[in-house]
């Protein structure tokens, strides 16, 4: 029952802030994307079989509806998510476990697609 970070995407802080329009893009392109296994469903079981080189559709369709059930259209994870993930990474590496997760993200794109009206343009939900 508790989240964790499956989806997102990760950019250096440093290439974030030197190129502040491309990072808009680049999450902008990847809502889109990821927005359309909801709105494009059989589309994308059909990306995601050749992706991950699965032959059994059925197999494929499934994968995609679970995830449909917890992944985030509007890709926000909580603070507990990042939280549970640190953990995770850092059972495998342990200098993770020292890590603020409130400085090792920002939702700045994420909020600035969302005041811009980029969000309702998708039909995203906001929040679950």
């Amino acid at each position: 029952p508790k989240e964790y970070g499956r989806n997102g995407l990760n950019v250096r802080r440093d290439w974030y802030e030197k190129y502040p329009n491309a990072s808009l893009a680049l999450v902008a392109a990847s809502l889109e994307g990821q927005n359309a296994i909801w709105t494009n469903t059989d589309k994308a079981i059909d990306v995601f079989m050749n992706w991950a080189q699965i032959s059994d559709r059925a197999q494929a369709e499934k994968a995609v509806r679970d995830f449909m059930k917890y992944g985030r259209r509007d890709m926000r994870w909580n603070r507990d998510g990042w939280d549970l993930t640190k953990q995770v990474l850092a059972s495998q590496n342990p200098a993770i476990e020292s890590v603020d997760v409130t400085k090792a993200y920002t939702l700045g794109p994420l909020d600035k697609l969302r005041d811009m009206g980029f969000y309702q343009s998708l039909g995203i939900p906001i929040g679950r």
